[in-house]
């Protein structure tokens, strides 16, 4: 008797969401879909913010691509260059985004402004 209550229990639980089971479905997590994104042309790289991190972390690209910082966190986070090789950006909201053009060969650094252990780096290459 106390399992079937136990049973009954879970399945109202799963039934109203408190609790939830997997299934076999397999979600997007934010490094898989950060892989997956390129933007709408392929000289647009797409790194995601998310709990609390960059993603990816480092990225190869061309002279005179595009890199866009989109924020999915549920929390407030800035982009800053270590060595100030590039504009800061404002303050970004979930939601929100960062696009900035490399016009130069090199490797960037930068961390989050408010989050100083978000690290992440653009190396840049020649075409």
């Amino acid at each position: 008797m106390k399992k079937l209550i136990i049973i009954f229990i879970v399945a109202v639980l799963m039934i109203s969401g408190i609790i939830s089971y997997p299934f076999g479905k397999k979600e997007a997590t934010s490094e898989n879909k950060a892989k997956e994104t390129i933007g709408e042309d392929s000289k647009t790289h797409i790194i995601l913010i998310s709990d609390s991190s960059f993603s990816p972390k480092e990225i190869k690209i061309k002279k005179d691509e595009t890199v866009k910082w989109e924020n999915e966190d549920s929390f407030v986070h800035t982009i800053i260059s270590d060595l100030d090789s590039f504009p800061a950006s404002t303050e970004l909201s979930k939601g929100e985004s960062y696009t900035l053009t490399f016009e130069s060969a090199g490797e960037h650094s930068y961390h989050c402004g408010i989050h100083p252990s978000m690290l992440g780096k653009i190396i840049v290459e020649e075409n």
